[in-house]
C-alpha cells in the first residue's frame, strides 16, 4: 500500500495514510486496530475487525484495487511478520533520528515560500 521511502520524506504521512485506511476500511464494519508497518519492504499493515464478515467483505473488496499506484494484495493474515519502527523499542539512536528529522520536517512546513 505504501513505499516505505516515503516516510523518510514526509514523517507526517504515516498518520494521513492510516487514517485514509482506516476510513476506507470502516466502510466495511468496526475496525478494532490498524497497524502500518513502515519499515515493511511489502508496504504491509494488517487491519482487524470486530466481526469476521467485516474482514471478508474488506478482502472481496479491496484485493486488486490500486492504491497510490500499488496494488493491494488483501488477505486474512497468515502470521508474517512484518517490520515497523522502532517507536517505542529500546532502539534509541533510531528513535532519535525519527524525532531529529520530524524536528525539521515541521520547521520547513512553518517557512513561507
Amino acid at each position: 500500500m505504501f513505499n516505505p521511502s516515503e516516510f523518510d520524506a514526509d514523517p507526517a504521512l504515516i498518520l494521513e495514510l492510516k487514517e485514509e485506511i482506516r476510513a476506507e476500511c470502516e466502510k466495511f464494519g468496526e475496525v478494532t486496530n490498524l497497524v502500518l508497518y513502515d519499515k515493511s519492504e511489502e508496504g504491509a499493515c494488517t487491519v482487524r475487525y470486530k466481526e469476521a464478515i467485516s474482514a471478508l467483505a474488506c478482502i472481496k473488496v479491496l484485493n486488486g484495487r490500486y492504491f497510490a499506484g500499488q496494488r493491494i494484495v488483501a488477505k486474512l493474515h497468515d502470521g508474517t511478520k512484518y517490520e515497523k519502527s522502532a517507536r517505542g523499542s529500546d532502539d534509541v539512536e533510531a528513535e532519535a533520528k525519527r524525532l531529529e528529522n520530524y524536528a525539521k520536517w515541521l520547521e520547513e512546513q512553518g517557512r513561507p515560500e
